[in-house]
């Protein structure tokens, strides 16, 4: 008996591996993760560990085989439970070339004589550098805004002082 219990606790690990490693390209059935690869070795590599223990605690291999069912039952249930949690799990949208006009960043390779420089802007979080063309010379970090996105690497800059002060300013009355 303890020879099934060391092939399902490999096995299932082997398993759980393979189906976190594949990253859900080997997910069958539901597409949520319910029956997914990873709970499924979750499953069966617990039933073989529980089944090992229980028999090393003197257990007869019925009783280490049923706890060991029990214990399969109860790591799939909540392997499963988190697969879906994590399936559902709401993101934030991808950004896109529009969400950089307004943003705010500094220039980090001057822009000179008509020539694009380098921006550095935030972009979903995540620092974005951007070839940078401005009307005028821009030195290293300058504090810019985008005005328009030319492409989703290429954008147009002004200083960020210039920029505010060309806002139309509206009367608070």
């Amino acid at each position: 008996m303890n020879t099934l219990f060391w092939i399902t606790a490999i096995g299932g690990a082997v398993v759980l591996l393979v189906g976190i490693f594949a990253d859900g390209a080997v997910d069958f059935l539901d597409g949520e993760g319910v029956l997914s690869l990873p709970v499924i070795g979750a499953a069966v590599a617990s039933f073989g560990v529980a089944g090992l223990t229980m028999s090393a605690a003197g257990a007869p291999g019925v009783l280490a085989a049923a706890i060991g069912v029990a214990v399969a039952l109860v790591i799939g249930y909540f392997a499963a439970r988190f697969a879906v949690s994590m399936a559902r799990m709401q993101t934030d949208p991808t950004p896109q070339t529009s969400d950089l006009v307004g943003a705010r960043g500094k220039i980090v390779t001057p822009t000179a004589d008509g020539r694009p420089g380098e921006a550095l802007v935030q972009l979903g979080g995540m620092p974005t550098k951007l070839t940078a063309h401005a009307d005028r010379a821009l030195p290293v970090g300058c504090q810019i805004v985008v005005v328009e996105a030319r492409s989703s690497s290429a954008v147009f800059v002004m200083e960020a002082g210039e920029f505010w002060a060309s806002e139309p300013q509206t009367d608070p009355q």
